[in-house]
């Protein structure tokens, strides 16, 4: 057999992501014309570039994957823990990362103030809200508490104790799925030539009339919606121009032409 011609096929392969200890060299300085004070350090350390969490361990590379992973995809940090192979065996436990999220948080709420700002500046914002389950919130704690006031009442040498129990416990049921039922509201702005622009995503126990102006009430260019009625409430009281998706209008038109009886 002679080899006159080759067949290519292309397939999608994945490269494992590599985690490596990265050592970063910063000059020390000393002032040679004058003396310390005492209790002082002579010695000055060239400051940082680009870390958002100085002082800890944690390269802006290994940040962004954590957030990115936590936030976006929705990976527990449990999973997260065992997923990040470092050198020799070493790990980086749950609670570590978990404080590395709530410290960037803090040191980047200047950040999300100044996109705010630019958000506002966009002639065109689509908004949307989606259910986000948060076991620990100050809902949950005020049903929790609720339900537990009402078991208090029971007095456990009645005969009908257990049957009073688990009837209360099931009439708080859906009360305890809302309450642990939190949201995230994200804004996507658009710009003057149809290009993406910045896109917010902000954590909200609520999505009711309260919520939704308290977010877009110093808005004044063109709010895309669904057809949540706190979107139309708001825009009363507000300056913005209120257009609703016809993706959802063409949906409730496909549920009435469903219902239609067949002539």
């Amino acid at each position: 057999m002679k080899r006159v011609e080759e067949l290519v096929d292309i397939k999608i392969a994945y490269i494992p992501a590599h985690y490596f200890i990265v050592k970063i060299h910063r000059p020390k300085y000393r002032c040679l014309s004058c003396a310390p004070m005492e209790g002082e350090n002579p010695l000055v350390a060239a400051s940082p570039d680009g870390i958002v969490l100085p002082g800890t361990i944690c390269e802006p590379s290994l940040l962004a994957l954590i957030i990115e992973s936590r936030m976006k995809f929705g990976l527990p940090l449990y999973r997260l823990e065992d997923a990040i192979k470092l050198p020799d065996g070493q790990k980086l436990s749950r609670q570590l990362l978990s404080s590395w999220c709530i410290l960037a948080y803090q040191q980047l709420i200047g950040l999300g103030k100044v996109f705010l700002r630019r958000l506002y500046r966009y002639p065109m914002i689509s908004m949307d809200e989606t259910p986000l389950l948060v076991l620990n919130n100050t809902k949950r704690t005020a049903e929790d508490n609720k339900i537990k006031a009402e078991l208090d009442n029971l007095d456990p040498k009645d005969p009908d104790y257990k049957k009073q129990f688990n009837k209360i416990i099931k009439s708080h049921k859906k009360s305890i799925h809302n309450a642990t039922n939190c949201f995230m509201m994200v804004r996507a702005a658009t710009d003057k030539d149809s290009s993406r622009g910045l896109v917010m995503c902000t954590f909200s126990e609520y999505r009711n009339d309260k919520t939704i102006k308290d977010m877009i009430s110093q808005y004044d260019g063109f709010l895309m919606s669904d057809g949540l009625s706190g979107y139309a409430n708001a825009v009363e009281d507000g300056n913005y121009t209120h257009g609703c998706c016809m993706v959802h209008g063409a949906r409730k038109l496909n549920a009435i032409l469903e219902n239609l009886p067949n002539k």
